[in-house]
């Protein structure tokens, strides 16, 4: 089923494909503002089939295929304070993770950093290829660039999905579409069900644009940004008595789009 939609989603969109030296040649986005969407396989299927075939955005192609693997294991304290920063809407939180690029082989400590309500800076430092744990390397690492203490964090689950991406060819833009979200704990013991039946859209520009073929096309179908973070739906997906009274709505919408 997450083939068939990849392959549907490139066709609709009939764009140009691009390999990794086309994304590596353009800007990396670390410092971003972000906009992200919750929606359907057929609503995202609608915003690209009406995407203009002859603008600027083209979608990467690694290995003859249009989707590639992300793996993530996340980091978080005993009592779950990344997860509650965000929760409580503080403006200074991070997010944590190892992520794995299994179709290139390469994977990265990365620290999310957020320090005001829109504006995000991504770290991250090459390791060996499938490491999960924080070295001594990482930890200076995080000393570094995390408002988080490195001696604190400990693994707190999996996060698995597949994801097509669009870039903007002259344009500073990055549009992700992420399907088949699996998660599990750290041990892969426990897991919750697969959400086959949502996309995780993101659209990550230096500064917002609304010009955004991608975000006017979604407007126009009148879908909303969200607080939309994978890594918070995986924590109340496991831990389903948690607290998160201000996400609700989101997790509402979240378990209606999914049955």
């Amino acid at each position: 089923m997450t083939s068939q939609l990849v392959e549907q989603l490139h066709a609709a969109a009939a764009l140009p494909a691009l390999s990794l030296a086309d994304v590596n040649a353009a800007a990396s986005l670390q410092t971003r503002r972000d906009r992200k969407y919750l929606v359907t396989p057929e609503v995202l299927l609608d915003v690209v089939r009406a995407l203009p075939t002859g603008g600027d955005l083209g979608v990467l192609q690694v290995d003859g295929r249009f989707e590639q693997q992300y793996r993530s294991v996340y980091f978080d304290t005993d009592d779950l304070r990344c997860f509650h920063d965000h929760r409580r809407g503080r403006r200074i939180r991070d997010k944590i993770r190892i992520r794995h690029y299994d179709d290139r082989r390469v994977s990265y400590l990365e620290v999310k950093s957020r320090r005001n309500a829109s504006h995000t800076d991504k770290h991250r430092r090459q390791i060996d290829y499938g490491q999960d744990t924080i070295d001594e390397r990482g930890r200076h690492f995080l000393h570094k660039h995390s408002v988080v203490p490195a001696e604190v964090l400990r693994p707190e689950l999996w996060v698995d999905y597949r994801r097509l991406m669009l870039i903007g060819r002259d344009r500073d833009e990055r549009c992700t579409f992420d399907v088949a979200l699996a998660v599990s704990t750290p041990d892969r013991a426990r897991s919750a069900p697969a959400l086959d039946k949502i996309v995780f859209v993101e659209v990550k520009q230096p500064m917002v644009d609304l010009s955004s073929p991608v975000m006017r096309g979604l407007a126009a179908i009148h879908q909303r940004p969200r607080s939309a973070s994978k890594y918070i739906f995986a924590v109340t997906s496991l831990h389903p008595a948690v607290r998160a009274n201000r996400l609700l709505p989101d997790l509402r919408s979240l378990h209606r789009m999914a049955r």
